[in-house]
């Protein structure tokens, strides 16, 4: 059998036990929210015309870290691969670290840019109000028409912002107060703009994301990803992700 990698977090941080350190076994479908549930009235009840809404694909996952080179050396210890130059973001103060996880996916590590001048307005992933140990906080999806996706978005994912770095250009809905909805953890909505992504141009290390589950008790607010791996569960709010990589399965 694989050998399991579990993050331990920081040396004083007790270890994590119970049901919430392990991801859910796939063949329990009493705890997967369906895309549509006709017994309950919600707006998923109505979905939109295929004409009208977005195309919706997993496009990356935000490892936030109070400090970029600490949330490296983390995500590099678990995975037992290097991670690759990222970039800065002047109109956010951050900057990052990248990590390929296959085709059209990617892995960041993100944190505030100390050397950068401090944004007029809130940093994405409710960076300046993270604090502990480097954590996944962030899923991140594109789409292919930003507007059309924030209409069946949960309320308060944000403006879109035109942002540019380099050749790659996308457009990114930004919440008004950094923080996005359900505490967090409804996805952010990015519209990549041209062919380039950064996926494409990160060397391939062998670490590939096997399954991410999005848990909360108002799921059902978020729009479903027909992507077998994302699972979306009702229950108690968390964000957990299994990777396999050269030293195993590894689960943040």
């Amino acid at each position: 059998n694989p050998k399991i990698l579990r993050d331990p977090g920081p040396p004083d941080a007790p270890a994590r036990t119970g049901p919430r350190s392990r991801l859910p076994d796939p063949g329990a479908p009493a705890r997967v929210v369906p895309p549509f549930d006709s017994a309950r009235k919600t707006r998923f009840l109505a979905p939109r015309t295929l004409q009208e809404a977005a195309m919706l694909e997993l496009d990356h996952l935000a490892v936030s870290a109070a400090d970029l080179a600490v949330g490296t050396a983390r995500i590099e210890d678990l995975f037992g691969v290097r991670l690759a130059p990222g970039g800065k973001h002047p109109d956010m103060g951050t900057h990052n670290r990248l990590l390929s996880l296959g085709p059209g996916l990617y892995l960041e590590v993100i944190a505030i840019d100390a050397a950068a001048p401090p944004p007029d307005r809130p940093r994405w992933f409710d960076l300046d109000n993270f604090d502990g140990p480097p954590r996944l906080t962030t899923w991140i999806v594109r789409c292919d028409r930003l507007e059309a996706a924030l209409a069946d978005a949960p309320e308060g994912t944000g403006l879109p912002m035109q942002l540019q770095r380099g050749d790659f250009r996308w457009r990114m809905a930004v919440p008004e107060l950094g923080q996005l909805p359900l505490g967090g953890l409804a996805p952010a909505l990015i519209e990549w703009q041209g062919d380039a992504h950064p996926a494409d141009r990160l060397p391939d290390a062998g670490v590939r994301l096997t399954r991410l589950v999005v848990s909360h008790p108002r799921i059902r607010e978020v729009p479903h990803l027909d992507d077998p791996r994302v699972v979306l569960s009702e229950g108690p709010p968390s964000l957990r992700a299994a990777f396999s990589t050269p030293k195993g399965e590894v689960l943040l």
